[in-house]
């Protein structure tokens, strides 16, 4: 698990250094972006989901908890950068259960993704 960490770690660093030696700023290259967040309620996917919503992302948390999801979703609309329009919203999947993981991926299937992260826990 730690292991895990650390390249979660890694991973929003170079996203970071990107950003820094892009032209644009990394609010630029990721406003108007659409990401998805599976397991997003907690832990590292929680972190990675606050992460794309400072920068402009429209965000969509997949996750088991409700109650938590709306939480994070109200807590993200507020962290959001002023002048940035961003939908956020909860679905509620259960990774384990095969019918939950397609209708996630229904109701997404004409989407716009951008951005998948894929943290759920065990």
């Amino acid at each position: 698990m730690l292991n895990f960490f650390f390249k979660s770690l890694a991973l929003l660093l170079v996203i970071q250094i990107i950003c820094i030696q892009s032209s644009n700023t990394c609010s630029d290259l990721m406003t108007n972006k659409q990401a998805l967040v599976i397991g997003g309620t907690s832990g590292i996917g929680r972190g990675f989901a606050e992460f794309l919503a400072l920068k402009g992302c429209s965000v969509t948390i997949a996750g088991r908890s409700e109650t938590m999801g709306a939480q994070i979703v109200s807590e993200l609309t507020a962290m959001t950068p002023a002048g940035v329009v961003a939908t956020h919203t909860f679905h509620k999947v259960d990774g384990f259960d095969l019918d939950s993981v397609k209708d996630l991926a229904v109701k997404h299937k004409d989407k716009q993704l951008d951005y998948l992260v894929m943290s759920q826990g065990m």
